[in-house]
């Protein structure tokens, strides 16, 4: 396993456009599933952001950048990036990377 320094945490953000919330949701869903799957991948969880309606979280770790990339490259990844095009507020998500504190 790496050293817990090597890995690429991110926080993406989600803002649907009226009436695209289910289908966000779905698209998560299914993403999950796949994401879940990966050998780089460490966490993916979804979360609908309850201090904002129709915004969404997704907490995820990968174990370095290159297994970063290999999600963002995947063809599931661009598929659900293209749907967001169309229902999600800028036409896409916000990607923050982050890092422990502590």
């Amino acid at each position: 396993m790496p050293n817990k320094k090597d890995y690429k945490t991110v926080v993406a953000v989600i803002n649907a456009l009226p009436g695209h919330d289910e289908e966000i949701e779905q698209g998560l869903g299914d993403l999950a599933l796949k994401v879940k799957a990966e050998p780089g991948n460490i966490t993916f969880k979804p979360y609908r952001n309850l201090s904002e309606s129709h915004s969404y979280i997704v907490y995820e770790i990968y174990q370095d950048e290159t297994a970063f990339l290999q999600h963002v490259n995947a063809h599931y990844t661009r598929s659900f990036n293209k749907m967001l095009e169309t229902t999600a507020k800028g036409g896409k998500s916000q990607v923050l990377e982050v890092s422990d504190i502590l």
